[in-house]
C-alpha cells in the first residue's frame, strides 16, 4: 500500500536589525530540504508583536514558531535590566 506522507510546513521567525543578515539566513533556510515558511523581523519588539499576534500581526493565527533565530548581536533596548545598565554606562 503506497501512502503518500504530507511534509508539515514549519514556521521559523527570524529576529535581526541587520536587513543583510535577515536575507542570508532566509535564503540559507529556503535551501533546506525542509518545508520551511520564513518570518523576518527586525527588532525584539516586532518579534514579540508575531508572537502574541498584536500590532502588524493582529490579524495572524496564533501557531507558535517552530524555532526562533536571534541575531548574534542582540541588545535588551527596554525595561529595567537595559535603564540599570544605560544609567552605569553614563
Amino acid at each position: 500500500m503506497d501512502r503518500k506522507v504530507e511534509a508539515k510546513v514549519r514556521t521559523v521567525l527570524v529576529v535581526d536589525s541587520s536587513a543583510s543578515d535577515r536575507e542570508l539566513t532566509t535564503a540559507a533556510l529556503a535551501k533546506s530540504e525542509r518545508r520551511l515558511k520564513m518570518i523576518a523581523v527586525e527588532d525584539g519588539q516586532q518579534a514579540l508583536d508575531f508572537l502574541t499576534c498584536r500590532g502588524a500581526w493582529k490579524d495572524r493565527l496564533s501557531i507558535s514558531p517552530a524555532f526562533v533565530l536571534l541575531g548574534s548581536v542582540y541588545i535588551l533596548t527596554s525595561g529595567p535590566k537595559a535603564q540599570a545598565s544605560e544609567a552605569k554606562a553614563r
